[in-house]
């Protein structure tokens, strides 16, 4: 099959990134997108037999610049790789634009919806600035659902768990009490050494040291949803935590 390479990266200068670990810590995986007003949902066939997903970290594609965000996205027959920056506290972003490689899907329908999910994140057409982008973040029970959508207002929908870390199954974290009004605790197999909460739009609003059996004052958090971090010598795993 033929391979296609696409590449339309803008060198930009000077752009420091506010970066979101909620965004840069799970493997998100495609839900549906939203074109022209139209949902659609990834095929359902042998050769679309996983979902499309989503992985964002640190980018050092473009030398001097570290501070970018690389989104690689993983296609039903091949990948789309984006640069962002400008990731700010009103949960936006600039795109600097994307490359991809893509093998030709054997399945028609396939072909359709890839380009179809491509056209949220690089007009293939040209025409209109799909710039800037916003994302939010939406959680029931363990899932953690993130929407990106551009400013066309097409998107696309993911969910991950919120345990981050697979090698943690086994273990037992348990932050209690939760819902919890001031004092929240922390019980787990393994010596905690950080914990952070973050609310629902990334920010950080308690970062601390954790010393054993130690309380930690969440009395002046706003009530709703949040997510803990416990982080231990060997990795972390993140809670879903109820403020009253």
């Amino acid at each position: 099959m033929k391979t296609l390479i696409y590449i339309s990266l803008i060198l930009i200068s000077g752009i420091s990134v506010a970066q979101n670990e909620i965004l840069t810590e799970h493997e998100w995986e495609l839900e549906y997108i939203e074109l022209n007003g139209e949902t659609f949902y990834q095929p359902n066939n042998e050769e679309s037999n996983t979902s499309i997903t989503l992985e964002i970290g640190e980018s050092a594609i473009i030398p001097g610049q570290p501070d970018q965000i690389l989104q690689v996205h993983n296609l039903i027959c091949g990948e789309l790789s984006c640069v962002s920056v400008d990731f700010t506290s009103d949960n936006m972003f600039t795109s600097l634009g994307c490359g991809f490689t893509l093998e030709g899907c054997s399945v028609e329908e396939n072909n359709v919806f890839q380009s179809n999910y491509m056209m949220v994140y690089e007009n293939l057409m040209g025409g209109s600035e799909l710039n800037p982008f916003n994302y939010t973040f939406t959680t029931e029970n363990d899932i953690i659902s993130l929407t990106i959508t551009n400013s066309l207002g097409d998107s696309a929908t993911y969910s991950a768990t919120t345990l981050s870390n697979r090698d943690y199954e086994g273990n037992t974290f348990s932050i209690f009490p939760n819902p919890v009004t001031s004092k929240l605790r922390i019980r787990s197999q393994q010596t905690i050494q950080h914990i952070e909460i973050f609310d629902l739009n990334g920010k950080q609003i308690i970062n601390v040291d954790y010393q054993e059996n130690q309380a930690i004052n969440v009395s002046n958090l706003n009530s709703g949803l949040y997510l803990v971090k416990i982080k231990t010598k060997n990795g972390f795993v993140t809670k879903k935590l109820l403020k009253k």
